[in-house]
């Protein structure tokens, strides 16, 4: 059985010999498990050192997602939002190229680039600019778990620096 309620790895088939590979990342029993239906599928591309985040959508358009790494190298960064003992608390993925990262509903998302590279994100909800919630990187109980992870030089955008703290959010 399938734990909905964290963020973890799903299992995933790759097969290599001479000639190439294959790499099963769906699998239907584990989508009709996890009951994903897919609505969108995106490819975000990174320029070495981006951090992307925090984001999350929330109430009707609250979105489970997978994370597949296609190549480079990107940590993956969530944070907790459902109202219970774990609200808050920030857990780090280092992407593979063989893993398929599952993150339910009440998650918010943020990645960091070390290299070149590209992250294919398939969502069971649409984006709504309404139910959207965006929190600062730098949020100080989020930066001191993720701030091992990042070089010297984050590059960032202005509209992500504006975020809001967590703490914030919550009053």
């Amino acid at each position: 059985m399938i734990d909905k309620k964290i963020p973890y790895w799903i299992n995933t088939k790759f097969i290599s010999d001479k000639r190439g590979s294959l790499y099963k990342f769906i699998n239907h029993k584990v989508i009709k498990e996890i009951k994903f239906k897919l609505i969108e599928a995106q490819i975000s591309e990174y320029k070495k050192n981006v951090f992307r985040g925090f984001y999350a959508q929330l109430g009707r358009s609250s979105e489970m997602k997978l994370i597949q790494l296609l190549e480079g190298k990107v940590f993956w960064f969530t944070i907790n939002l459902k109202k219970n003992k774990y609200y808050g608390k920030v857990d780090i993925f280092s992407l593979k190229k063989n893993k398929l990262l599952f993150v339910p509903k009440g998650y918010a998302h943020g990645s960091y680039s070390l290299d070149n590279s590209k992250v294919l994100v398939l969502a069971n909800n649409i984006y709504n600019k309404k139910d959207y919630l965006g929190i600062n990187y730098k949020d100080k109980n989020v930066f001191k778990k993720i701030k091992r992870y990042l070089k010297k030089k984050v590059i960032i955008s202005n509209w992500h620096k504006s975020f809001k703290s967590l703490e914030l959010h919550e009053k």
